[in-house]
């Protein structure tokens, strides 16, 4: 344990390594090393056990409370689960604590494409599937102390497939609730008010609805309610032209879900 004590610092070469940590998810790098590699991760400087007890050590500080803001969305933590470049036989995800991942998506030009499921785009695609990205939750070591907040950003998106996304986290959801994680699942909604003169001042008024209660009730009656909610903001607040809420569309999905290509 003497490495993981030296590396308990602040000091800059720390830093580096935490940095260099954090690049291979920025990456989306999974088991190849590179030459702008620290040498004192690698195992030809400082040996195999030494290069495990560092980048463990660092994971658990690193890791420990995670927050990603990206158009990459939950795809993170399939990465933090998939990352070992360097051979360790641990992940980041393993030693998550807490974990943010907040995920806007308005103005996209195709609305369905957002919060649609890889695995059932037309298209091949290299994205993991919802579930594959839940899934990957699975290994949390402490999942008792685990607390993820999933926030949704924006002004329009599918609920055809926000609701499926939802759907497909239930599994995941049930089983860190039973093991005494805390998960809390919003949608935000804001917008810009003032500024129609030239000396009006500018600020953004947000409201959060909680979609944890998708979890609790008839999922029609869920989609019902959720239409209202965000119907009775867009006349509260939106331009018209700005409604980009799409709840029928995507007739392939439909005929996926008619098939049981798609099952919960």
């Amino acid at each position: 344990m003497i490495w993981s004590h030296l590396c308990d610092s602040e000091d800059g070469a720390v830093q580096q390594i935490d940095d260099a940590l954090l690049k291979d998810i920025k990456r989306e790098r999974r088991h190849e090393t590179t030459a702008d590699d620290l040498w004192i991760i690698q195992a030809c400087f400082v040996g195999d056990r030494a290069r495990v007890e560092i980048v463990e050590s660092r994971y658990r500080k690193v890791f420990s409370s995670f927050k990603c803001d990206s158009c990459r969305s939950i795809s993170v933590s399939y990465d933090m689960a998939t990352t070992d470049v360097y051979h360790t036989g641990f992940t980041p995800i393993q030693f998550v604590h807490k974990m943010e991942l907040c995920w806007t998506i308005n103005n996209r030009p195709n609305v369905d494409d957002a919060l649609r499921d890889p695995q059932y785009r037309p298209q091949s695609s290299t994205r993991p599937s919802w579930k594959s990205c839940f899934d990957a939750l699975d290994h949390i070591i402490d999942k008792a102390h685990f607390d993820m907040r999933m926030q949704f950003n924006g002004n329009g998106f599918s609920v055809k497939h926000l609701g499926h996304l939802l759907e497909t986290f239930r599994p995941m959801y049930s089983e860190l609730l039973a093991a005494g994680a805390k998960v809390r699942i919003v949608f935000r909604q804001g917008y810009l008010i003032g500024g129609d003169g030239p000396t009006d001042s500018v600020h953004v008024v947000e409201k959060h609805t909680d979609l944890t209660n998708f979890y609790e009730m008839d999922r029609l009656y869920w989609y019902d309610g959720f239409r209202k909610t965000i119907g009775g903001l867009d006349k509260e607040w939106g331009d018209p032209s700005r409604r980009r809420w799409d709840v029928e569309g995507d007739e392939e999905f439909d005929r996926a879900i008619a098939s049981g290509t798609i099952r919960y």
